[in-house]
């Protein structure tokens, strides 16, 4: 390189350089302040999601829990690069649901707002559950543990 190339260079990277530290200098910060609150968990509903979470049989094959993807041992995460799901070829890879319903944003692509728009998602994919809502619910309808769980949550109906 001739000593004028790397002389414009540098001069070119410290101008970059300078201009950004203005330009930082005038930004104005906007701090994120932490979420006010705990949030309010009914221990009842909580116990029936997680049996829900953990139960393989909401899918086609049997096989496939929410847990199956979202592992809590894990980081509530995956830790490999693509979920099998229940054809053993998913597309992606499972992001955590740790703190979720605090997030904005949900999927990787952010289509998402809520955790019960997101659920619709897995549920119906052929490649993650295979599964559908009246199978899901005839299944847990007839279930004498979610009986139960429904039962001590306040006789809620399983729907």
């Amino acid at each position: 390189m001739r000593l004028s190339t790397a002389i414009k260079w540098g001069a070119a990277v410290l101008f970059v350089c300078t201009a950004s530290s203005v330009s930082v200098a005038k930004a104005e910060v906007e701090l994120v302040l932490p979420i006010e609150g705990d949030p309010v968990v009914d221990v009842k509903l909580a116990r029936i999601g997680w049996y829900l979470f953990r139960d393989p049989n909401l899918s086609s094959n049997g096989k496939v829990s929410c847990e199956s993807c979202h592992n809590l041992q894990t980081n509530g995460a995956q830790n490999t690069a693509v979920a099998a799901g229940v054809k053993g070829a998913g597309t992606r890879n499972a992001i955590t649901v740790f703190n979720a319903s605090l997030n904005y944003r949900l999927l990787w692509d952010g289509s998402s707002n809520t955790l019960v728009s997101q659920m619709d998602g897995p549920i119906h994919d052929p490649l993650e559950m295979d599964s559908n809502w009246p199978k899901i619910e005839s299944y847990v309808q007839n279930n004498e543990q979610y009986q139960a769980l429904f039962k001590r949550a306040g006789n809620l109906p399983i729907s």
